[in-house]
């Protein structure tokens, strides 16, 4: 499948058939950040299974902010 559109990008990042590399440059996001921020607001979801414990990581310490942000906006934490 050749990979065009935003939707298809991030629809061959969840199935885990690009890397999330190959997401970020596709679809022209900043970084991660902004990778799974877009997939949580379309309700696509990430892929299963990390490749190495460093990614998984620097995955977790991306998605850690926009969590928390989410959090404080329905309530569930403090600022």
């Amino acid at each position: 499948m050749k990979l065009i559109t935003t939707a298809n990008f991030l629809h061959a990042y969840s199935r885990a058939e690009i890397s999330s590399s190959d997401a970020i440059k596709g679809i022209g996001a900043s970084g991660y950040r902004e990778l799974t921020q877009l997939m949580a607001d379309l309700d696509i979801p990430l892929p299963r299974g990390a490749k190495d414990k460093a990614e998984t990581q620097r995955e977790v310490d991306d998605v850690l902010p926009i969590l928390r942000e989410r959090l404080i906006e329905v309530g569930e934490i403090e600022p």
